[in-house]
């Protein structure tokens, strides 16, 4: 994909296709379901330099890193969530459900939205005069602890084999940390948006996963294989939002079928990193000494949570790869077309956390 970058053992933003009888756990990485989830709120409309409404709307974003209690983790997994489509219940049977409704670190996020530019006015789910979330988070430490389990054996990538157990297992697995990731996303955004005082039903109109792997038949081989995404986004579930890195504008495309064989039936992700985490820390610490004056650097100049200054360089707008670009590259190959494009309001990572 033209957002593909280094990543610990294997690219991020690729796709690798295997035969049916064996799966890669390290090809997927450790957080399984990572993915994204764009919500349509009831919040009223505000302009991006409604600096008032913005301020206060962030003050109020506290709480969002603490973990929840067991009776309303308990009462979330029981329920019967639609996003968009009815997601299977999952059973309060792992230690990770105390992170369940909490972002993580790296380049998980939650953002605050309006459409700037709306290109398929046919689309009657989309409005100007709306909000939107865009959530970006996965599985947590459920997903490393399968990946430990599972992944490097001997220093060697171990591929698991159809019909041994361990095979069997890890794919269960699997699904148990992209449902786990999914309800995340969805416990999120119900969170985000309590604290703007929003508690109607958010509308969910994508949710896809970046990390994972499905069975795919393959039409001009007439054959199956194992589809391994590793941070790249499926173009055969409909609409895809594709985001770039704070302060820059996210878009919402819609994959073309005719050659989605050739492209691994996938998209890109996001922007991309141009520039190494250990080298953006050294770079933007040097030309940002203070990291509140860096908070109003970002393109776009959206307001951004976050407590955590190494956090804050490592996810510099210039880290990345220019969002642009990686839309072009997919239009060019005629890969997409672009239905809306978003522009940050309110950038939510991280703030002091408080866990008793």
């Amino acid at each position: 994909m033209p957002d593909l970058h280094v990543g610990q053992s294997t690219p991020i933003g690729c796709v690798v296709a295997t035969e049916p009888c064996v799966v890669y756990p390290e090809l997927i990485g450790s957080d399984i379901g990572c993915g994204m989830s764009f919500v349509r709120t009831s919040l009223p409309l505000i302009s991006e330099d409604d600096e008032r409404k913005l301020t206060k709307w962030t003050k109020q974003l506290q709480g969002l890193d603490d973990y929840l209690s067991k009776e309303i983790i308990e009462e979330f997994l029981q329920s019967n969530l639609e996003w968009p489509t009815l997601v299977d219940k999952i059973h309060n049977d792992h230690i990770e459900n105390e992170q369940l409704g909490t972002i993580g670190g790296g380049n998980h996020f939650v953002e605050l939205q309006r459409i700037e530019e709306l290109y398929d006015e046919k689309s009657n789910d989309l409005s100007k005069e709306s909000l939107y979330l865009l959530i970006h988070s996965g599985s947590r430490s459920l997903g490393e602890r399968f990946l430990r389990e599972f992944g490097k054996g001997n220093n060697d990538i171990r591929g698991l084999e159809k019909g041994t157990d361990a095979y069997e297992i890890y794919m269960t697995r699997h699904d148990e940390a992209c449902t786990w990731a999914k309800r995340n996303r969805a416990l999120i955004a119900q969170r985000f948006l309590t604290c703007l005082g929003d508690t109607s039903s958010p509308q969910c109109l994508v949710d896809i996963w970046h990390n994972n792997v499905v069975l795919k038949n393959l039409p001009s081989d007439n054959c199956q294989v194992h589809l391994h995404r590793k941070g790249a986004a499926p173009s055969d579930k409909g609409r895809v939002v594709i985001p770039g890195s704070r302060g820059t504008h996210s878009y919402l495309v819609e994959p073309i079928d005719k050659n989605q064989e050739l492209s691994g039936y996938s998209l890109a992700h996001g922007a991309g990193r141009a520039m190494s985490r250990s080298k953006a820390r050294q770079y933007f610490s040097e030309k940002y000494p203070d990291s509140n004056r860096l908070k109003i650097t970002d393109h776009l100049e959206s307001h951004v949570v976050c407590d955590d200054k190494q956090l804050l360089y490592e996810e510099h707008p210039q880290a990345y790869k220019t969002i642009d670009a990686i839309i072009d590259d997919l239009v060019e190959a005629n890969l997409i077309r672009v239905i809306a494009k978003m522009r940050p309001l309110i950038t939510y990572k991280t703030r002091q956390i408080n866990r008793e």
